[in-house]
């Protein structure tokens, strides 16, 4: 189909070393080196924020986005359908806010990005410094999120970075809005009322799956970007801002692959079956906690500038 005024393009829904860190990071192995992937040029991501609607993608390319937002042109056309949303490497994925059942995704095929509206959300330009592979050990039965951020900080010695992950899933925490806050009018967030508005299971989900994750983390962050991120963990003052696109299972490469390759072969060979905003559940042994991977792989830029 033509996206964006003719724009060729894919649409459905789908019918090296060990680096140690919190907790037991010794059970886990983790290489990080300097990445080869140049899917974006730049001098490094920077973080813009979108406090109001805006149309992205029709000049200079489709940065990383996350927040909420939809496919489309022009936010009259579209704001009915905002809901969590998800861009990565010219493939977007987000669950439209008007009642949908499925997820939607459009993968861009031409030179030229697919359009979206973000109306609340990060957007990311620029390269990535590091690549990071992670595995569990025999230990230890998975990684968890919280860990992997602080290797990922740590790789590009950063207090903030942008971070895209592929990941075998173990389990997600996470939430969806349920419908667009464009036209449900102002979130929700008393009992029973936020039951309308979000959709949260009180245990990990998404099992055996591999899961395509973005956005941007921090240690201690302050400034503006501090109210766009929420706490991953107790410790390490560890904060970020996630979003994820489950997809049935596939087993990740071994090798060395591009993200854009990587993120071409999810959206046209595997069934996406959700995009969530990850969350840490810190309610003790009531909380579901964190989000939680097998093996992986991790593309990460440390952020020099916000905007």
């Amino acid at each position: 189909m033509a996206a964006g005024g003719g724009l060729p393009a894919r649409r459905g829904r789908p019918g090296g070393a060990l680096t140690r860190g919190p907790g037991d990071a010794g059970h886990h192995r983790v290489e990080a080196r300097r990445a080869r992937d140049r899917h974006r040029a730049g001098r490094g991501p920077a973080s813009v924020f979108l406090a109001s609607p805006r149309r992205v993608g029709r000049r200079g390319g489709l940065p990383d986005l996350l927040g909420l937002g939809a496919i489309g042109r022009a936010y009259a056309e579209c704001h009915e359908q905002i809901g969590e949303l998800l861009a990565v490497a010219g493939g977007i994925a987000t669950f439209p806010g008007d009642g949908a059942r499925l997820p939607d995704y459009l993968l861009a095929e031409g030179t030229s990005p697919p359009q979206v509206v973000l109306a609340s959300g990060l957007s990311c330009r620029g390269s990535f410094a590091k690549l990071v592979r992670f595995s569990t050990q025999s230990e230890a039965d998975v990684v968890p999120l919280s860990e992997l951020v602080s290797v990922c900080l740590d790789a590009v010695d950063g207090r903030l970075a942008g971070v895209v992950i592929a990941g075998e899933t173990a389990g997600l925490t996470g939430a969806r809005i349920r419908r667009s806050p464009a036209v449900g009018g102002p979130l929700r967030f008393d009992v029973p009322q936020v039951r309308d508005w979000l959709s949260f299971a009180p245990e990990r989900t998404h099992t055996v799956t591999t899961s395509l994750i973005a956005g941007v983390v921090g240690r201690g962050a302050g400034g503006p970007i501090a109210g766009h991120l929420r706490p991953l963990s107790l410790v390490g003052r560890l904060s970020g801002h996630l979003h994820a696109a489950v997809f049935s299972y596939r087993a990740l490469p071994q090798r060395t692959v591009e993200l854009a390759s990587l993120v071409r072969g999810l959206f046209r060979s595997h069934q996406l079956q959700d995009v969530i905003h990850l969350l840490w559940d810190d309610r003790g042994e009531a909380g579901v906690g964190e989000s939680a991977l097998v093996r992986g792989v991790a593309w990460v830029g440390p952020i020099t500038d916000v905007g």
